[in-house]
């Protein structure tokens, strides 16, 4: 019927259409202010056989998370394949979803959030055994790694969304 929709209306509603997710950058820096919590990250150490692509692309991310105040740590003994989370031992998150756009805007995910003291402490000690057996990435030792990895970081975070 011309440009006019069928039945005189349009079929979706437009004022609450939001813009697909730009998947290949993220967002400027990180910026807010610190308090008394302290934020850790845990995650997979590379491997030493050869490049890690999906490493290189999450390490993209450390320099604006170390500046922002979030402590991040490479787990030595291999996979490491918990998402978790818990806040102030009394309440945690257990998902299957990693942090990134994929697992929040394609992949079909669950997530368990579980209010109970006992259950966030248990997850809390689970999460310090990881602790232990990581190496804390130093903001400033960072800095001063190879210009290499640098470009090959960068040019893997655009990347991330496919690896």
């Amino acid at each position: 019927e011309g440009d006019q929709p069928a039945g005189g209306q349009w079929n979706y509603d437009h004022d609450n259409r939001k813009p697909a997710p730009d998947a290949i950058t993220h967002a400027g820096p990180l910026a807010f202010t610190p308090d008394d919590t302290t934020f850790f990250v845990a995650v997979q150490h590379p491997g030493d056989d050869g490049p890690d692509w999906p490493a290189f692309g999450r390490r993209s991310y450390y320099e604006d998370l170390m500046t922002a105040g979030v402590q991040i740590y490479e787990y030595l003994p291999g996979l490491l394949h918990a998402k978790t989370l818990t806040v102030d031992r009394q309440l945690a998150v257990v998902s299957t979803a990693n942090m990134d756009r994929r697992s929040f805007d394609l992949n079909f995910e669950v997530s368990t959030v579980v209010y109970d003291d006992d259950f966030a402490s248990r997850l809390r000690q689970l999460q310090r055994s990881y602790l232990e057996r990581s190496r804390q990435v130093e903001l400033e030792v960072w800095r001063q790694r190879a210009g290499w990895r640098h470009v090959a970081e960068n040019a893997a975070g655009l990347l991330t969304p496919l690896l």
